[in-house]
């Protein structure tokens, strides 16, 4: 009874379906679709051309089969989509972290973490090496990671740091389909350690700003040094956004 229920329920299915072949077009054979399977075989639209084929023949237990493989295609698919869209809301989760509380190494340890689980092993050392910043500047100590109460402006005697890493900014897609470019200015506090401690926009453009913050943010300078000592500094830097003549 059960098979035969299910024969009438592949009947009733490919009753209402469009012919394999389109019009004035030779259907294919089964040859033809075992081929594109063995070829292709997660291509869902090919179980479903030969349970169609099979059920206009009554072969309905390997129609049956055909539809068992193509819903366990299905299955894998949104299963797939699925672990794609949490690990997404993941790594999102763990940069508004970063970004709530900067200076939290365990936030950095644990982006790091996330990224070294999904192979992206550049961003995981960016995370690693800004870490390794926060360890540093808790081993000086507030008074020497500070290096006084206030930063020294770059220039006359305060010579500009040496930039020894270098960040680009994700160019936002939203500024892309846009077509928004241009130049951020940016004023930066750079630590006794050479990290950047703080940063402000100064010429905003509003598409631009957040992809400049993240950016420069990462960047790395050689200590400024005065009388020996470490000292904090604060500099202007640009941050250039072109489309490369799109």
């Amino acid at each position: 009874m059960m098979r035969a229920a299910a024969r009438l329920g592949l009947l009733a299915i490919f009753a209402v379906a469009a012919p394999l072949g389109a019009a004035g077009q030779t259907p294919p054979t089964e040859q033809d679709l075992l081929a594109r399977m063995s070829r292709q075989p997660a291509e869902i639209a090919t179980y479903l051309d030969l349970a169609k084929l099979y059920t206009g023949a009554q072969r309905y237990a390997e129609a049956e089969d055909m539809l068992a493989r193509a819903t366990a295609l299905v299955r894998s698919a949104k299963a797939q989509a699925a672990a794609r869209t949490a690990q997404t809301a993941t790594e999102q989760e763990l940069q508004a972290r970063v970004a709530a509380s900067p200076n939290t190494i365990g936030h950095h340890l644990a982006l790091a973490q996330f990224y070294a689980d999904a192979g992206r092993t550049a961003d995981a050392q960016q995370s690693l090496t800004r870490a390794t910043e926060l360890v540093r500047r808790a081993r000086l100590g507030p008074a020497a990671a500070a290096g006084g109460s206030s930063p020294l402006r770059v220039g006359g005697d305060i010579a500009e740091p040496k930039k020894i890493a270098d960040v680009k900014p994700v160019y936002p897609q939203a500024a892309q389909d846009a077509k928004v470019q241009g130049v951020v200015i940016l004023e930066v506090v750079i630590d006794a350690t050479g990290g950047i401690r703080d940063a402000k926009v100064l010429r905003s453009i509003p598409m631009l700003d957040q992809a400049a913050l993240d950016a420069v943010k990462q960047w790395r300078f050689t200590p400024t040094l005065l009388n020996g000592t470490p000292q904090e500094v604060i500099m202007t830097v640009t941050m250039n956004f072109s489309m490369g003549g799109q």
